[in-house]
């Protein structure tokens, strides 16, 4: 099976902290980002797919000060080592804090450094 993104991913180190309706915390980190959505490497896996979590994200932020953004999300997807999950209804604050992460990235590297998928 072929995976299709509309989006970029870039690989991040973001901490990250999802709430799930039966009152579960799970923390974990980012480990890729799009503007569609995020992977999360965790060892707690309470969730199914289709589940609509609450997720906090410390958004890298190099040239601002780093701020917890809480951003709806679906858990679309499960392995045996975290999560994949579809971002929506975000503001501008989250499209500009992923906007500078890969602008970050693209100074660094010269290009995004991307994530293998998983």
């Amino acid at each position: 099976m072929q995976e299709h993104r509309w989006n970029m991913r870039v690989a991040v180190d973001i901490p990250v902290r999802i709430e799930f309706p039966d009152n579960a915390t799970v923390s974990g980190t980012a480990q890729d980002i799009s503007f569609q959505g995020l992977y999360v490497d965790t060892d707690e896996l309470p969730g199914t797919a289709e589940t609509t979590v609450p997720v906090v994200v410390r958004m890298p932020a190099p040239r601002k000060r780093r701020e917890e953004i809480e951003v709806p999300a679906m858990v679309v997807r499960t392995t045996d080592s975290g999560l994949g999950l579809l971002l929506f209804d975000y503001g501008d604050r989250v499209f500009d804090g992923i906007a500078e992460h890969i602008q970050t990235s693209v100074e660094r590297h010269g290009r995004p450094r991307t994530q293998a998928l998983r």
